[in-house]
């Protein structure tokens, strides 16, 4: 549905969008922490593969490291990511 939202309100500018991050649990947060240190242009990218990954990542023995793995295909840097999940205050 969302391409569709898109192209009939949210770029006709019928209705914006508002995304509120809810992670659930520890990776999650971590995972919302990692997209919202992505380039600005690249948040909801990043964001939609996380969410279409989000089984993957999950059961993965280290959901961190498949995290950091999605981060460095959207061209951040592992070092990069490292900070940004340490930053008390994005957290």
């Amino acid at each position: 549905l969302l391409p569709e939202i898109k192209k009939e309100l949210l770029e006709t500018g019928k209705a914006k969008l508002i995304f509120r991050d809810f992670p659930l649990d520890t990776f999650a947060l971590r995972g919302s922490m990692m997209a919202r240190c992505a380039p600005p242009e690249n948040y909801f990218n990043l964001i939609e593969v996380i969410f279409k990954n989000q089984d993957r990542w999950s059961k993965s023995g280290d959901p961190l490291q498949a995290l950091k793995q999605l981060g460095t295909l959207a061209g951040m840097e592992e070092d990069y990511i490292d900070v940004c999940m340490k930053n008390a205050e994005l957290e």
